[in-house]
């Protein structure tokens, strides 16, 4: 009920009904209030459908469609599906609704539960099938018989980013093949490279002219022949910055049990930016566990733009940073953030179950974000 009455405070200053889109969970768990709620229910233009496990594809349905009213987007937080959508400004972060009980598996079952609440007003992108953007991504291409490996891929990006940079990175799983990725926009190539066996990440400056017919672009991602390649990063704007995880990040990992999302920096990893032509500085900010939980001592945690050092400090704790990186004439609009701990962990050397897992953990990374100021 909070939720709905922050929707109505929110209705009064649009000048078009929203667009009300929900996850599966959510749907049903809003069914009761909404009817509860009756004539006093917030002014809506229409709710979408909510197909199980495929509800952000409705959104792509509207969009495509010509649908441009502003979308209420409600989701369940132990879901990532929302991430397959580029929300834009103002639209990032989401009005969290919780209860703050010490002991919240005694509310299992209770409706409705936890949710997330986005204000879209234009999303700068977003995907269809087959894409690897979150592990639940990941898995609904597979289920689906979708991805490069059977065909190309689609996603949908706002005409204003034609004039800026699309971010395009993911892996090539399969040891033995090097197949040619390339990526189209509007039917035209864009960008093609040669994608050898694990990661990769692409930077691809746009300079094709908006049709202001058009509120969206198509971008077009296929590999020659078709390969088992994941795409799990892209982004693209003309006014914000956008950065790619680079060389000693490892892959996007989730435990649906808390929802809790990360990825782990090796000895040393690498974040490649792309700032907009009119900011001063960018500011990174991480947040991560405690190294404690996995070594004797602290961790010492390095972060350096070229050859400066921003961050010099041992974490021993769950820690928040933020790192300011003025910008130059001499650095230009591409920046290279590095990361470096000093030490990691390999899982097959440690515990007592046996595990293949030869990767170097050093710091679990649950949230990295790079803005731009003017």
């Amino acid at each position: 009920f909070r939720l709905l009455d922050d929707m109505r405070r929110a209705s009064t200053a649009l000048e078009t009904r929203p667009v009300l889109a929900l996850d599966r969970r959510d749907e049903f768990d809003l069914r009761r209030p909404i009817r509860w709620v009756g004539d006093a229910m917030p002014p809506i233009d229409r709710k979408l459908p909510a197909p199980p496990q495929h509800e952000w594809l409705e959104l792509v349905k509207y969009w495509n469609n010509g649908g441009r009213a502003p979308v209420w987007l409600v989701v369940d937080p132990m879901r990532h599906a929302v991430d397959l959508i580029g929300r834009g400004t103002g639209g990032e972060e989401a009005t969290g609704y919780r209860w703050h009980m010490p002991y919240p598996a005694m509310l299992g079952g209770v409706r409705p539960n936890e949710m997330d609440w986005y204000q879209i007003a234009r999303p700068d992108w977003y995907a269809g099938e087959g894409w690897e953007l979150t592990p639940e991504a990941a898995g609904v291409s597979q289920v689906d018989g979708r991805g490069l490996s059977r065909g190309a891929i689609d996603a949908w990006i706002a005409r204003e980013t034609l004039s800026g940079t699309l971010v395009v990175g993911g892996r090539n799983f399969d040891p033995a093949a090097q197949p040619r990725l390339e990526v189209l926009v509007n039917d035209r190539l864009q960008d093609s490279s040669v994608v050898a066996p694990g990661y990769f990440l692409r930077f691809i400056p746009l300079d094709q002219r908006s049709d202001a017919q058009a509120d969206f672009a198509k971008v077009t991602i296929r590999t020659t022949p078709p390969s088992r390649v994941g795409i799990e990063q892209f982004d693209a704007s003309s006014d914000r910055a956008v950065f790619g995880y680079g060389q000693g990040w490892l892959e996007p990992e989730f435990n649906p049990q808390n929802g809790l999302r990360w990825r782990w920096l090796s000895e040393r990893g690498e974040l490649r930016v792309r700032a907009p032509a009119r900011a001063s500085t960018l500011t990174l900010h991480l947040e991560g566990e405690s190294p404690r939980k996995y070594f004797s001592r602290g961790s010492r945690l390095v972060v350096r733009s070229g050859q400066r050092a921003l961050i010099d400090r041992v974490l021993s704790s769950d820690f928040a940073v933020d790192a300011v990186i003025p910008m130059t004439a001499e650095s230009g609009r591409d920046v290279t953030i590095t990361l470096e701990t000093d030490q990691v962990f390999v899982p097959a050397e440690h515990g007592w179950r046996r595990s293949g897992d030869r990767r170097h953990l050093g710091l679990r990374i649950f949230k990295c974000t790079v803005r731009a100021t003017s």
